[in-house]
């Protein structure tokens, strides 16, 4: 997700992550179930904050959800949770690795 920022070993350090919702992420990154990843060390800006998502059919169109919103060269993603524990921290973790913390 972050051209020219690559993990050393990303298969080995996948198998060590954490499940976080749908995605895994470990000390390094954060994984998507495609096989793409969001290396921290790329990572310029987190953002905690809430959204929603639109469902169709079900609670007027949207579901709201807990956002970490990241911001890396190529602009802003963001990635959804369900829970406020699980989001706090994927956010830790990703302002941890960037070197954000502090």
């Amino acid at each position: 997700m972050v051209p020219g920022v690559e993990l050393p070993d990303p298969r080995a350090d996948y198998r060590q992550a954490a499940r976080a919702g749908q995605y895994k992420v470990s000390a390094l990154a954060l994984y998507q179930e495609d096989g793409n990843y969001l290396p921290f060390a790329g990572v310029t800006e987190v953002q905690r904050d809430k959204g929603s998502v639109h469902v169709t059919g079900c609670c007027i169109g949207g579901v709201p959800v807990e956002r970490v919103v990241v911001t890396i060269p190529a602009g802003k993603r963001a990635f959804f949770f369900d829970s406020v524990k699980t989001a706090d921290r994927v956010a830790g973790l990703c302002r941890a690795g960037a070197g954000l913390d502090g």
